[in-house]
């Protein structure tokens, strides 16, 4: 009875020898299951279309009632009748909600209207390039060969009134978002905008559209109330002279009318003028004054830019890494050959 066991087991090419022997014995199944993987890693690196990553690096300016806590100096502050609110500016659009403007709809939409110069020398807008059949985003596992979206309707430019989108309008906005991503370090206050295309010239324009697009849009953000003031003045500041000189017409030629009379009643007319004139005059110069501040009010709060590392066409494709790609093609196959031949050695078949 204790021999059936062992005949059983000797019947059994697998369990009669160890597991490093039937991997030996099965190395050439092993060397060409890599080498097909190999090959496969090769195609896949060759099919997938290239892309190239710019970079442009800011520095937002960060308002100094951001860096100042101003709580342990209200309470003292509220005992001289000191309102430290007043007194403190808000920042109308905090730095941490930059990268929501380069998420947006309507910048995306700005940017695929943008034309651009190909490293060929041809010049497409980036709506005509990206509306290729076979192009590949990152994260995308493979090329979209068999849509085309050459018949698409023509993308609506960004307005304030909805938008009207086709599925594969939209799809192309959100491609152009993923490919388009900007990053703020919160501790050091710089921001990171990077655009992957499948041009080096064209992605060194599309972050360079993307960074102005963004100064752009704080500074008319931030800017827009002070700059709305600055247009009001100026407009009073008009009609204020205008009426100022009008007067001074007026008085002018009341005063040749009756110079020659010395009656008290001759020169009434004369000081109700001269009063309207001198009331007009101070008007002015109130006005003046008021849209010169305005003026260095609208150069105050608009905020500042620095740019630390200005976008470059890039000369290395950033994607597809084919070195990993064939790697990984190679021990794919080698390990889905091993783990065929451990399955076999388990369950003896």
């Amino acid at each position: 009875m204790l021999e059936t066991p062992d005949f059983e087991l000797a019947t059994s090419p697998l369990a009669s020898r160890p597991v490093w022997a039937t991997l030996w014995q099965a190395r050439r199944r092993l060397l060409g299951s890599t080498l097909a993987g190999l090959l496969l890693g090769l195609i896949l690196a060759f099919v997938l279309p290239e892309r190239y990553t710019a970079t442009v690096r800011l520095l937002p300016e960060l308002h100094a009632a951001e860096a100042i806590n101003w709580q342990p100096f209200r309470e003292l502050a509220e005992s001289f009748n000191i309102d430290l609110d007043a007194h403190t500016p808000v920042e109308a659009i905090r730095p941490d909600l930059y990268p929501d403007i380069l998420e947006s709809v309507p910048f995306a939409l700005s940017v695929l209207h943008q034309r651009a110069g190909l490293r060929s020398g041809d010049s497409l807008t980036l709506y005509q390039l990206l509306n290729q059949s076979g192009h590949v985003w990152p994260g995308q596992a493979w090329p979209d060969l068999f849509s085309s979206r050459a018949s698409m309707a023509k993308l609506p430019l960004p307005a304030q009134t909805p938008l009207r989108l086709s599925t594969e309008q939209r799809e192309l906005v959100q491609d152009t978002q993923k490919a388009i991503t900007a990053e703020l370090d919160v501790k050091s206050g710089i921001m990171t905008i990077s655009a992957q295309m499948p041009d080096p010239e064209v992605a060194a324009q599309v972050v360079q559209f993307a960074a102005n697009y963004l100064q752009t849009y704080v500074r008319q953000y931030r800017s827009q109330k002070a700059r709305d003031d600055e247009a009001f003045l100026a407009n009073q500041l008009a009609n204020a002279q205008k009426q100022m000189i009008q007067l001074d017409k007026q008085r002018l030629n009341q005063q040749d009318q009756t110079r020659f009379f010395s009656l008290p009643s001759a020169a009434l007319p004369n000081r109700r003028l001269d009063e309207q004139y001198r009331l007009a005059e101070l008007l002015y110069h109130d006005l003046a004054r008021e849209y010169a501040k305005a003026r260095i009010r609208v150069q105050t709060v608009t905020p500042v830019f620095k740019i630390l590392e200005p976008a470059q066409v890039p000369d290395r494709r950033s994607w597809p890494a084919r070195k990993w790609i064939v790697l990984t093609g190679a021990m794919s196959g080698l390990v889905l050959a091993i783990v065929v031949l451990l399955a076999r050695y388990a369950f003896r078949f």
